[in-house]
């Protein structure tokens, strides 16, 4: 589960490394497919994005089991986030590494068609 001041690190090509969760939008607790408000705190070289700036983005890989109502359950070696804009479209133009499949409650599919693999 996701909470404040959650560390995550990016999975497209927006331009940054790390992020910082400020305000989950739902609840106390996020989970995968959950937005966020996020700060930058490391960015790469963009001249777009400054360290700093706010963003909403959505939760893509979490470290923490997630379980199916199937019987599987899921768990990824880091937390990463992809960042959206002020439209709730996809900031960057690729998305790295496997995206989960319970991205399709909330109507994401071009970040469903962008993903390598689909878990």
């Amino acid at each position: 589960m996701i909470q404040t001041q959650t560390i995550f690190k990016s999975g497209d090509n927006s331009g940054i490394r790390f992020v910082k969760c400020i305000q989950v939008y739902s609840g106390q607790l996020g989970s995968i497919n959950s937005l966020i408000l996020v700060a930058i705190k490391s960015v790469k070289s963009c001249d777009k994005i400054k360290k700093g700036d706010l963003f909403k983005s959505i939760i893509v890989r979490l470290r923490c089991k997630k379980h199916r109502k199937t019987g599987h359950s899921i768990l990824f070696n880091e937390n990463t986030v992809v960042l959206l804009n002020k439209k709730n479209e996809l900031y960057g133009t690729r998305v790295f590494g496997p995206i989960c499949n319970e991205l399709r409650k909330k109507n994401f599919l071009k970040l469903l068609s962008l993903g390598s693999i689909i878990i």
